[in-house]
């Protein structure tokens, strides 16, 4: 199987794009503007380099990729990896496609992803709509 990378929406993109100059300006203006800092104002920055970092995870590794016969998906910041052979269960429930071994089982929300990769994940999964 080749390998696959399953991307986000660009509107998640876009939206985390927009969400991090907010987060740069108002940082800066905090950093300019206040004098007398104090812990609130310091776990806004911090906040605020947090979102910076989530995004930059979610633009490097993406949803989804499989490699080497394994799913792996990064939607939570712990990968959960699930190997894709004949012991593998694929079924859609609920708008979420549940891959299923008899160890481990990982939702993909299909609503995340972008029209590309959910039509490639349909294909290598064989799922109907």
């Amino acid at each position: 199987m080749k390998d696959q990378v399953f991307r986000y929406k660009k509107s998640k993109n876009i939206f985390g794009i927009v969400m991090i100059w907010l987060w740069m300006v108002l940082i800066a203006l905090e950093l300019i503007f206040i004098k007398n800092k104090d812990w609130g104002n310091y776990s806004v920055m911090a906040a605020g380099l947090l979102f910076i970092l989530m995004y930059g995870f979610g633009l490097i590794f993406q949803y989804a990729k499989i490699k080497n016969g394994v799913l792996t998906i990064y939607a939570d910041f712990i990968p959960k990896h699930i190997p894709l052979n004949s012991g593998t269960e694929i079924r859609k429930s609920v708008g979420d496609y549940i891959v299923k071994t008899q160890t481990k089982s990982v939702q993909i929300n299909p609503q995340s992803l972008n029209e590309d990769s959910k039509k490639r994940l349909r294909e290598i999964f064989k799922i109907k709509d």
